[in-house]
């Protein structure tokens, strides 16, 4: 667990900074599995799942997926997908909603709607009060993209036995919160990097800056 090194800028100065850290993990609470007994990927990794999903080939050699084009694209199209939109199985949207298990941006609430334009592709997971979403986020209406991964904590390190931790109270939120806030600053860009064209709906820089305009 930890993090990488974070550094905040305002135009050419730099208002916060600070290395990587690393800490080992804490042991399980008591009532949930112990070390060993579940899967488990460090944050970083989970990350570098998601890039070799969505941007194949900027990984390089024996780091990369072994996937064919056709199973890239159904992993794609599963991670993408909301409930709604699901046909085998289908979901419950009373117990499914639109934005179900898409923390980042949403986190996760039920009465929300989803513009066409907007799509995450995640993977989210919660175990021993630890909630994390690792999403690409694209907006094909304004030319945005952008990566975001997070882990947190719901705190309950003390919980009893078979005690399920609150991740509603702060961690959904936070996640969403977090996101729209990311959204909003990409929003405001003007696009110095610029995704490439026609890579899920084709647009052009020309008319990725006039629907920002119009957004503002």
């Amino acid at each position: 667990t930890g993090s990488g090194p974070v550094r905040f800028r305002c135009g050419d100065t730099e208002i916060y900074s600070r290395a990587a850290v690393h800490r080992p993990p804490a042991p399980a609470p008591p009532g949930f599995p112990a070390e060993g007994t579940s899967n488990r990927a460090s944050l970083e990794e989970l990350l570098e799942m998601l890039k070799n999903v969505i941007f194949p080939a900027s990984v390089a050699g024996e780091q990369g997926f072994d996937l064919s084009p056709g199973d890239l694209a159904m992993v794609k199209q599963a991670m993408g997908t909301f409930p709604g939109e699901a046909r085998l199985p289908l979901y419950d949207p009373e117990r499914h909603p639109p934005a179900y298990c898409k923390f980042i941006l949403w986190g996760g609430a039920r009465d929300i709607s989803i513009p066409p334009y907007l799509r995450v592709y995640n993977k989210s997971g919660w175990a021993c009060g630890q909630l994390t979403d690792v999403a690409y986020v694209a907006d094909d209406r304004y030319g945005v993209e952008f990566m975001l991964a997070a882990t947190l904590s719901t705190g309950d390190s003390g919980a009893a036995p078979g005690e399920v931790p609150d991740y509603d109270a702060v961690c959904k939120p936070f996640l969403g919160t977090l996101g729209q806030r990311i959204y909003a600053y990409e929003l405001q860009q003007t696009g110095k990097y610029l995704p490439p064209t026609a890579r899920y709906n084709p647009f052009t820089p020309q008319t990725r800056d006039a629907r920002r305009e119009t957004h503002r």
